[in-house]
């Protein structure tokens, strides 16, 4: 239970080794509605996307955001770098080891490195 000055949760969740195949606009889609039913969060509106074709090589991929009724889930798809970014806010709680996990098994990561922060 979150304490009362709590305004919300942040995950943080830096992954590598990951199969860039997942980083389609149509897997991110399904990433963020299987997700969103995993921990309990309900969508608002379709996810919103970027695509970084700039001449920043590390920067080339997608990014997207979904709404949530309780704040926003956004992901950084890196594909030269097999990599991908993800933060999850929300002034719900939510089971964060759970997000993790499933997040993890979603993109495939062979390594992953998170942390929770309390927003105050």
């Amino acid at each position: 239970m979150m304490e009362k000055d709590v305004y919300g949760i942040e995950l943080i969740i830096d992954m590598h080794g990951c199969d860039t195949h997942t980083f389609t606009k149509e897997n991110l889609e399904k990433y963020f509605v299987d997700l969103c039913d995993s921990i309990g969060m309900k969508r608002h509106g379709k996810p919103l996307f970027w695509h970084d074709n700039s001449n920043t090589p590390h920067l080339k991929g997608v990014s997207a955001i979904q709404f949530i009724e309780t704040s926003n889930i956004v992901v950084h798809a890196l594909e030269i770098l097999e990599s991908t970014f993800v933060n999850i806010f929300s002034c719900k709680e939510f089971d964060t080891k759970k997000a993790e996990a499933f997040t993890k098994n979603f993109f495939k990561a062979k390594e992953s490195v998170s942390k929770v922060i309390e927003r105050k």
